[in-house]
């Protein structure tokens, strides 16, 4: 698997294996020194190590305990984005089910602990799962936010925990589009915020961690993508592009997209980041996928559309004939 040769253990299709190259550092097992091993509990390494030999023997079960685990305790967020479905109704953010005794069962044999959103420094639970001390040094805690809450003791916590890698949702450096996007955001506050979170990240005694800007391609944007990876590598972090999903919005300038991608990728080369050359590429080349998966959308969205109609001329005919019939008992002497 690590030379690329997955054989028959995994599907092709395998969103993980299919990335694994873009997000080595998300994908990968960690990197520890000698030192930081040598400090880490007996079960963590005893269960690293049965990992690892699992996976060279290329056993496709194997009796471990997870490495990683990915929680989403509530899809609650402060902003509401043109192109998200999350945080559009309240709810209970506080949930029982992600208990710290579960946790701290899992905790000797985790290497990651990710939190997903919504905004997860939105939710109290989410807040509690990764801020709270549980004595596991060898945990690496990874989420994705959009950076308006990313201040305060927020920040003082983070500084304290063991950083794998935090994704910031921004999508434009481009203070009027970020208006059209993510409506409730501020997008000079949020920039001071993730100023100082590079500043954070940059002294951090444990790790000095990965920050990915994410960008989802959209009709808002979709001309800034060369900016945004200009602006996010002068400032110290990775852009992170990605194809809006659930409308058939870009169909239409798929090709300026496709442009606007390579001025991207030269960018990307003359500031020499190679994330962001591998990020921009893959995505440029699963552009003809996107395209057929596009259409086949908007077909399917005629399609409905055409069944809704026919449905709502057989409920207007029905309603005009049971007014007819009404009208002509009323009329009878």
């Amino acid at each position: 698997m690590l030379d690329g040769r997955v054989g028959d253990i995994c599907s092709s299709r395998c969103p993980i294996l299919r990335n694994r190259d873009m997000f080595f550092e998300k994908q990968e097992l960690y990197a520890y020194s000698r030192d930081e091993l040598s400090s880490f509990d007996e079960p963590f390494l005893r269960n690293r190590l049965r990992v690892l030999r699992s996976i060279l023997k290329r056993e496709t079960a194997c009796d471990t305990f997870p490495l990683r685990v990915k929680l989403h305790p509530s899809t609650k967020c402060n902003f509401k984005c043109v192109m998200c479905a999350v945080g559009r109704k309240d709810e209970d953010t506080d949930k029982p089910l992600y208990s710290e005794t579960g946790l701290n069962a899992l905790g000797p044999y985790l290497e990651e602990l990710k939190v997903f959103g919504g905004e997860p420094l939105a939710c109290p639970t989410s807040q509690r799962i990764l801020f709270t001390e549980r004595g596991f040094a060898q945990i690496q805690y990874a989420t994705i936010t959009n950076g308006s809450l990313m201040k305060g003791q927020n920040l003082d916590d983070l500084a304290r925990l063991r950083i794998g890698w935090i994704d910031l949702s921004l999508d434009t450096c481009n203070p009027e589009t970020y208006k059209k996007i993510r409506e409730g955001g501020d997008f000079s506050r949020v920039m001071e915020n993730v100023k100082a979170l590079i500043e954070v990240r940059d002294r951090h005694p444990i790790r000095r961690f990965p920050i990915y800007g994410n960008f989802v391609i959209q009709k808002w944007n979709y001309k800034e993508i060369e900016p945004f990876v200009s602006f996010c590598l002068r400032l110290g972090i990775h852009p992170n592009m990605n194809l809006v999903v659930g409308n058939t919005e870009l169909l239409g300038n798929l090709d300026a997209v496709k442009k606007h991608l390579r001025q991207g990728i030269r960018s990307a080369q003359q500031l020499d980041d190679p994330f962001a050359i591998q990020n921009l590429n893959i995505v440029l080349d699963d552009l003809p996928l996107y395209r057929r998966e596009l259409q086949k959308l908007l077909l399917t969205n005629l399609a409905n559309s055409t069944r809704v109609g026919t449905r709502l001329v057989d409920v207007a005919k029905r309603v005009r004939s049971s007014i007819s019939d009404r009208s002509q008992k009323t009329a009878r002497p």
